[in-house]
């Protein structure tokens, strides 16, 4: 629950970025394109950026 909270006002403020009006500033890209924007870019994170386990010394 608390991951939602964290990312859903960036999330919906990078598709507002993407989706509205050019003449606001924004890119107006339509709202479909703009979602696959987001996805290929998590995607490619999770794919460049992937979790490792911490390495565990013995002492």
């Amino acid at each position: 629950m608390a991951a939602f909270i964290l990312t859903r006002p960036p999330g919906a403020t990078l598709e507002d970025l993407l989706d509205k009006p050019a003449s606001q500033g924004h890119l107006e890209i339509s709202r479909p394109y703009a979602s696959l924007n987001l996805i290929a870019f998590i995607a490619a994170c999770v794919i460049v950026l992937p979790q490792r386990p911490a390495v565990r010394t013995m002492r």
